[in-house]
């Protein structure tokens, strides 16, 4: 991971699997959303948590599913990667959500442009 996000991000699964975010394979710079009020995962903008091991292998389907809450204008929200190219990512470019895959033909990328930004 070479960007972080300063972001709240809550519930999260891949492929229909809720990934627990009380128990990182490692984490670092990351907080309580708000203490009590709200559940997830604070990031601070210099932070990440893997919640999952090595071993993922790009598909023909991916179904990720995510809370989030920022300001930030730019940003990762997720990126999974292999040891060889296989990798999917989603991030935020100028206030548009980007996602990406890669299974070894080539990036493709997804956009979506939240309404009045």
């Amino acid at each position: 991971v070479t960007h972080s996000i300063p972001a709240c991000i809550g519930s999260m699964t891949i492929n229909s699997k809720q990934l627990d975010n009380e128990s990182p394979v490692s984490i670092f710079a990351v907080n309580k959303c708000y203490g009590t009020v709200q559940d997830g995962t604070l990031f601070d903008g210099s932070g990440f948590a893997a919640l999952v091991r090595e071993g993922y292998k790009v598909r023909s389907d991916v179904n990720i599913s995510l809370e989030f809450r920022t300001t930030a204008a730019h940003g990762v929200l997720l990126g999974v990667s292999s040891a060889k190219v296989d990798a999917i990512g989603l991030e935020i470019i100028h206030s548009k959500v980007l996602f990406h895959v890669n299974n070894g033909a080539g990036r493709v990328t997804a956009t979506y442009e939240p309404r009045g930004t």
